[in-house]
């Protein structure tokens, strides 16, 4: 389904929420090197339970686009008397790419590309994310619409995040969230069409976490020491942003970084929202005190430069 955008004017709001969008490129990456995704999928305690996870494997070429190729592996973990044991499954891969603001997926028995997820979309805006490939009818009469747009710090820089509202049959269903990097926070990998598609909504899934090179991401706290159903995949490790540590938040004048390691030839950058620069200070040790007095008061990104090149960020506010 094509994204449906009403024409109407611009708000001031969203001008400046485009400003405030302006970060680095590397914040807003999708499928970024190491990135994994993974859903628990619930079950009947008597039966049995397990999880998806998604992992970005490199890119590959699909109808003239370079896209990026994720392995989709499910385990099934069946406790029922008679059937009990541990099931994996290697699916299809699935194939996405990106234009600036939009993620396409491949629908592969149809040899068409559809929206997976529009994170530029405004409120009022909708889309469909494949759902025809199941039912035509899901085409016609459902969709997503975005509810209302926000900007979430939750991964320690801002992305933007939309919540958004399920219609099946005309009627609306359900609420979700999406969020730009993570993707779906609620729900599958592929948003599921609602429940009048009947075969395609019966299993619950629940996102556990999102991993890559830089960072770790849960939305559910309970889940920080495992992202994983005990008896399903394994875990993914610690991602680098939680060796290091910045105090106090919010700061007045200066503000302290603390490393769990200590650091050589590393380097602290301040940068604004529009990932302009503004300091820049070598950290060698495990502790570096930073002085901001001159700056006004606002939110800021705080990135770790390792030697190597890697970084890590961490949001800081001044008051």
């Amino acid at each position: 389904m094509q994204n449906e955008k009403p024409m109407k004017p611009i708000p001031l709001s969203l001008i400046v929420l485009a400003i405030l969008l302006a970060v680095p490129a590397s914040a807003q990456q999708w499928c970024a090197p190491g990135a994994t995704w993974i859903y628990h999928m619930g079950g009947d305690p008597n039966v049995g339970s397990g999880s998806y996870r998604y992992t970005y494997e490199g890119d590959t070429l699909v109808d003239g686009y370079v896209g990026q190729r994720i392995s989709h592996f499910e385990r099934v973990v069946v406790i029922m008397s008679g059937y009990e044991g541990v099931y994996d499954y290697w699916h299809d891969d699935l194939v996405t790419r990106t234009e600036p603001g939009i993620v396409h997926f491949w629908l592969p028995d149809l040899q068409e590309w559809d929206t997976l997820y529009w994170f530029s979309a405004e409120p009022g805006d909708r889309w469909t994310p494949g759902w025809h490939q199941y039912e035509a009818s899901c085409e016609q009469a459902g969709y997503l619409e975005v509810v209302s747009v926000d900007i979430d710090w939750d991964i320690g820089v801002p992305v933007r995040k939309l919540t958004l509202r399920s219609y099946g049959n005309g009627a609306p269903d359900d609420y979700m969230i999406v969020m730009e990097r993570i993707g779906s926070r609620t729900g599958c990998f592929i948003p599921r069409p609602p429940g009048w598609c009947s075969e395609f909504s019966e299993t619950f899934c629940e996102f556990r976490c999102y991993s890559d090179e830089e960072f770790f991401y849960t939305p559910w706290p309970q889940f920080i020491h495992t992202c994983e159903h005990s008896t399903t995949v394994e875990q993914p490790a610690p991602a680098p942003t939680e060796a290091w540590s910045v105090f106090p938040v919010p700061f007045h004048d200066r503000f302290t970084v603390r490393s769990m390691s200590p650091k050589q030839t590393a380097r602290m950058v301040l940068l604004d929202l529009s990932g302009r620069e503004l300091l820049s200070q070598p950290f060698n040790g495990s502790m570096l005190n930073m002085d901001a007095g001159h700056l006004a008061p606002g939110s800021y990104v705080l990135r770790l430069v390792d030697e190597h090149g890697n970084y890590s960020h961490r949001a800081v506010i001044k008051e």
